[in-house]
């Protein structure tokens, strides 16, 4: 079905923001424990916004959380392959320090899951 450019807009905003109030759920539901809970839906969301730093980075903690900080490394690094090959980009800030945190298993700093604004311009 033709949208237009006038829907296409819409539809992009409505996107966006349907994805921000996912953000904002399952941040809460971080802050309420429920990490491995959490793990399946954030990988499909991962699956579909491969460039939403967000999401990559509360699946990261998610998995953290539940004990599987070598899964975390693995979403590291499918963001950043995904990054460079399709932007030419580095992961955020942000997003390197997570890694480094997990490789460090600094389990403390992972309690700011709330994403910075640079994550927000970012993602996508």
């Amino acid at each position: 079905m033709p949208t237009g450019p006038l829907l296409d807009t819409e539809i992009l905003g409505i996107e966006e923001g349907r994805a921000r109030a996912l953000e904002l759920r399952v941040e809460a539901d971080l802050r309420l424990g429920r990490h491995a809970d959490l793990i399946g839906e954030l990988r499909m969301l991962v699956a579909r916004h491969p460039l939403h730093e967000s999401f990559h980075a509360q699946l990261m903690i998610a998995l953290c959380r539940s004990g599987h900080n070598w899964r975390a490394l693995e979403v590291y690094q499918q963001l950043r392959a995904t990054l460079v090959g399709e932007l030419g980009v580095e992961p955020s800030g942000r997003i390197q320090r997570l890694h480094q945190e997990v490789l460090n298993g600094d389990q403390g700093r992972l309690s700011d899951s709330s994403p910075e604004p640079e994550l927000l311009l970012r993602a996508g």
